[in-house]
């Protein structure tokens, strides 16, 4: 990693997007340069809670994000059994069931969106022991001083300027290795939208797929089949369009028939496609859309 010092937020680092229908706002800041090949995005939210939407749900990603909240507290717990709790700020990593959350009446937090591969340079093969992490409990007192750096009235350069601080000092000091060979099947699994082989892969890597399996999920947390479950459910949500007809849209995401896609589909979110793109845009997703956000 390059070692020179954080710029400041330039203008072309901030892009602001502001949501009147689910009353939040939210602009998106673009890390450091030398933090381009670990960290997506940052964006910071600011709103207030509707009482009257409750829970929702945020879908799997294929993207750990870290949370700083300066705002009231929120509750979240993992779909399939895992207890709800209230957490100042966390760390979600890559679960590939819905995360049920709700806030608590003020929001603003900033969220760091990372790479796949990212959390596992921070915390090794930890990342893959919880949906939800305390960040506190991780990152320790840096991870505190940062939050009271990022107070309630900073500015979006001031905050990107502390957040570029706290990433590029935890990956300095990481001593951790990402191993190429996943970081190319990664990018594979990526590029074939989710249906790359892995018999393949794992011929064209020289490793066994027992050994493949082992080391994905030692690096993301997650099987290798459980992450392109994940991808090909992106793909299904970035390629859809309303005069597009769902036999259709499981066709171009490679999927045998409907009833393979939509039990996939329904895996990730508890609901088949139909409805869940009938309600996309309904107040019961309002929640979601904070953290599912599309660039």
């Amino acid at each position: 990693m390059n070692t020179s010092q954080s710029r400041p937020a330039k203008a072309a680092d901030v892009k602001g997007m502001d949501s009147h229908e689910n009353s939040f706002s939210s602009v998106m800041l673009m890390p450091h340069p030398r933090l381009a090949d670990l960290v997506d995005s940052y964006w910071v939210l600011r709103g207030q809670a509707d009482p009257t939407v409750g829970q929702a749900s945020m879908y799997p990603l294929g993207y750990p994000m870290i949370e700083f909240n300066l705002g009231d507290r929120w509750i979240k717990n993992a779909s399939g059994g895992a207890p709800a709790g209230a957490i100042d700020s966390n760390i979600m990593t890559m679960s590939p069931r819905p995360l049920s959350i709700r806030p608590l009446g003020r929001i603003h937090t900033a969220l760091a969106r990372l790479h796949p591969l990212a959390l596992y340079k921070l915390m090794g093969t930890e990342v893959g022991v919880s949906p939800v992490l305390e960040a506190e409990a991780v990152f320790g007192r840096c991870f505190r001083e940062t939050l009271e750096q990022l107070d309630s009235s900073a500015q979006p350069a001031r905050i990107k300027q502390v957040l570029d601080r706290f990433f590029l000092n935890a990956f300095t000091r990481s001593r951790l290795v990402i191993d190429r060979r996943i970081q190319y099947l990664l990018g594979q699994i990526i590029t074939h939208r989710g249906t790359l082989s892995l018999r393949d892969a794992a011929g064209e890597l020289g490793l066994s797929q027992k050994r493949i399996e082992q080391l994905f999920g030692q690096h993301v947390g997650l099987s290798p089949k459980a992450f392109a479950g994940i991808a090909r459910f992106q793909y299904v949500l970035a390629a859809y369009r309303p005069e597009v007809d769902l036999t259709t849209l499981g066709q171009i995401a490679g999927f045998y028939d409907q009833s393979h896609f939509i039990r996939h589909f329904k895996k990730l979110a508890h609901c088949p496609p139909r409805t869940f793109f009938a309600q996309k845009f309904g107040p019961t997703h309002r929640i979601s859309n904070l953290y599912n956000f599309s660039r």
